[in-house]
């Protein structure tokens, strides 16, 4: 027997472990902490990550506005023209009613 088994209680020894979970049965003999360094790089990457996300959200959103802006200005194109063929109809069925007028 080692003196690590020695030390250990006999129901530990024995394999009896307050985890259920194997995974967590490892025998750390230090709590891992990250170090500075790895915080810091991490509190970083995340406000990288957050404006990335802000600048990405603000150019679909223009890119959205765009595309819209171009649909609504192509919309008012095809009402022009159709306004236009409109009035021409108008304008050629009011000389047919002349003409009509004055042949009567």
């Amino acid at each position: 027997m080692t003196t690590a088994q020695q030390l250990m209680s006999p129901l530990h020894r024995a394999g009896f472990t307050c985890h259920k979970n194997q995974e967590l049965q490892k025998d750390y003999t230090m709590a891992f902490t990250p170090s500075k360094d790895q915080r810091r790089r991490d509190r970083e990457q995340k406000k990288i990550d957050k404006r990335l996300a802000r600048e990405t959200a603000k150019i679909e959103k223009l890119e959205a506005e765009k595309a819209a802006e171009e649909a609504a200005a192509a919309e008012a194109i095809k009402q022009s023209e159709a306004a236009i063929i409109a009035k021409e109809e108008a304008d050629f069925e009011a000389e047919l009613a002349a003409e009509a007028a004055a042949l009567v």
